[in-house]
């Protein structure tokens, strides 16, 4: 959920997430990864949007434009 209570950000095993208006239904999809993502964070303002996938990148993104900033390699464990 964003601080707003507008917005919900949801991401699955295609390696998009998605941005929803809670209002309208209408979603953004926010590309990127190239494997599931396995967890993401949205910050206490709602401006930024942290995601890390099973393809061993984290990506940063701007919550209110969907703007992709920065991905960095990660590495995946797995229990």
């Amino acid at each position: 959920w964003f601080p707003d209570e507008g917005r919900l950000v949801t991401a699955g095993f295609g390696g998009a997430l998605s941005v929803w208006e809670l209002e309208t239904g209408e979603f953004r999809a926010l590309a990127g990864h190239v494997s599931a993502v396995s967890q993401l964070a949205v910050d206490a303002p709602g401006a930024l949007i942290t995601s890390t996938s099973y393809d061993g990148s984290s990506k940063l993104w701007d919550g209110a434009s969907g703007f992709f900033f920065n991905s960095t390699a990660t590495t995946v464990m797995y229990a």
